[in-house]
């Protein structure tokens, strides 16, 4: 049986999670836990190192439902969040969470005061980096957000060592994975 017909009949329960949140987000981690348990399991022709997947519908400048449930990045962070929840106890289950890095990443960040109803693209966004071999913590240095310290409603950025709010940088942290 190909990878597909392998991973439905040894991790069904999986497979019905990933089908019970029944998101983008859920289909596509479920494409790459199948070609991880073919990569464990030694089905033929089937190699891989990295993944990339992508969620969109961030780039919204009103609307955005702060933290409210129901809100629009409400939403967009509750997808994400339990598809992650759901691929990382697939992979912990397959044995592999050690050999596995998540990290997730926005490519714009946001501003720090909103604009009546959402925010405008700034410099500070989160990173998260997810595995079993990973050091938790939160890394880096908090960003100024006193509102005498921002620069039209956005963080300003800095690389200056002796800064305390010095910015860890994106690809600080992508050079070190």
């Amino acid at each position: 049986p190909g990878l597909h017909d392998t991973y439905e009949d040894e991790r069904g329960s999986f497979d019905q999670m990933y089908d019970d949140l029944g998101t983008s987000t859920a289909r596509d981690l479920r494409e790459v836990a199948k070609v991880i348990y073919g990569v464990e399991n030694g089905v033929p022709n089937v190699e891989a190192r990295y993944f990339e997947i992508r969620n969109g519908g961030y780039d919204n400048h009103s609307d955005q439902g702060a933290g409210s449930s129901g809100g629009r990045h409400y939403n967009l962070h509750e997808e994400v969040g339990q598809a992650l929840e759901t691929f990382y106890a697939d992979c912990a289950d397959m044995g592999v969470a050690d050999k596995l890095v998540i990290f997730v990443w926005s490519e714009f960040s946001r501003r720090a005061l909103q604009n009546d109803t959402g925010t405008d693209h700034g410099t500070q966004g989160p990173m998260f980096v997810i595995g079993g071999s990973v050091n938790g913590g939160v890394y880096g240095n908090p960003p100024d957000i006193a509102d005498a310290s921002l620069d039209n409603g956005n963080t300003v950025y800095s690389q200056d060592p002796a800064n305390p709010h010095r910015a860890t940088d994106f690809r600080d942290v992508y050079g070190t994975i």
